[in-house]
């Protein structure tokens, strides 16, 4: 089960962050590189983002709200499943009271 919970959680950092890149890439391929090409672009300007940008942010924005969904889920689900068997065998879990 924990190997279960740590694979799911490496999935979802990787869609976060490149956990693969070894050296300069041409481009962001994360969410975190995503999200900071696009507030390097706005905040350097002199004037609003334009409507780009926005619809930029509104794709990042649902696609970082799917995984914060997919990591509910695994919380809820398998790291609460994971909590409980560890509580099972008399061993404390962070985060609970005794």
């Amino acid at each position: 089960l924990a190997q279960a919970v740590t694979y799911d959680l490496n999935g979802i950092r990787a869609k976060l962050i490149d956990v693969r890149m070894r050296g300069p890439q041409l481009g962001p391929s994360g969410l975190h590189e995503k999200f900071n090409a696009l507030l390097d672009s706005v905040d350097g300007a002199d004037y609003a983002p334009p409507q780009q940008a926005r619809e930029v942010y509104a794709e990042l924005a649902g696609q970082l709200d799917e995984v914060i969904g997919q990591l509910k889920d695994i919380v809820e689900g398998k790291v609460s499943e994971l909590n409980n068997a560890v509580q099972a065998i008399g061993l404390p879990v962070a985060g609970r009271a005794g």
